[in-house]
Order: structure tokens, then sequence, then C-alpha cells
């Protein structure tokens, strides 16, 4: 598997050697590809805690975009799965839009127990929002546009995948 070390200076600072086996891992991507993305993720699997913020200065951001990515990828890979399941339940509809409110406006309020979405916003303005996808059935057409974004993007590039 993966076989990487950590030389660490006298004075701190780190430099992240790694074996880069393509026999490993049959995959498109290289093992070196695969092990940075993963430390990137979860640096503990390499380095101690002392030395993440140096041998790893993203790994913070990148965690957090991994976190709260995860509804681009849904939406531009299944968008008539989530669509149809949204538009079949006003609470799910609800729950999934106002997370997205909670998360945009203030990251940091989350973890709240309300997410803080009453800081910026009333209650009939989320409603309001919520509303006008579930009376005009249009959740599905909203989340394919993520779909069509990424397709014509991917098709731009003039790779076959």
């Amino acid at each position: 598997m993966y076989s990487g070390k950590i030389a660490v200076p006298p004075g701190g600072g780190g430099i992240h050697k790694q074996v880069n086996d393509k026999k490993l891992y049959p995959a498109k991507i290289s093992v070196r590809e695969f092990c940075v993305a993963d430390n990137i993720i979860y640096p503990p699997l390499i380095v101690s805690k002392e030395y993440e913020n140096k041998v790893y200065p993203l790994s913070t951001f990148f965690s957090n975009l991994m976190l709260e990515m995860g509804y681009m990828h849904l939406q531009a890979t299944k968008p008539d799965t989530v669509g149809v399941g949204l538009n079949d339940s006003p609470v799910g509809l609800a729950a999934y839009i106002l997370e997205k409110f909670i998360t945009w406006t203030n990251s940091e309020w989350k973890n709240l127990e309300d997410g803080g979405l009453t800081k910026k916003f009333t209650y009939t303005d989320l409603l309001d929002n919520v509303m006008i996808y579930w009376v005009t059935g249009s959740i599905t057409t909203s989340v394919r546009l993520y779909s069509e974004t990424v397709n014509k993007a991917q098709m731009a590039l003039g790779v076959d995948g």
C-alpha cells in the first residue's frame, strides 16, 4: 500500500516523501495523486498533529471543501434522482434548501441549533424561497443546471472519460 514518510529537520518544517507505484492502483489516478488527495483530507495518516499545518497548510480548506461540496457532485451527476426525491416531500425540500442557506450565509453558524438563519433572514423570506420550488415543482430543473454546466465544461476539454 502507501509508504509515505515525513522528514522533519530539527527546526520544524517537513518534507513529504512517497512512493509512486502505478501497479498498486490500476485506476486512472496515480498513487501520488491518490496519496496527496487522501492526506490533504486526513493528514494524520502521515504526520503528527503538531506538524499538520507545516505539511498541509490548506488541509482545513480542502476538508471543508469536501464536507460542503457533496451537494454539487450529487446535483451534477444525478440531478433527476435528487430532484424527484425533493419534489416528493415539502419537508425534505425545505431541509435541503435551508441547509444551503445556513452554510452559505455564515459557515460558523452551522453548529447553532437553528443554523443562525434568523440572524439574517425572516421565516417568511425562507419559506417564500422554499415555496417557489415546491409550488412550481421546479427543483429538478434547478439542480439539472449543475449537470448541464459540468457536462458542457467536460465536453469543451475534449477528453474522453
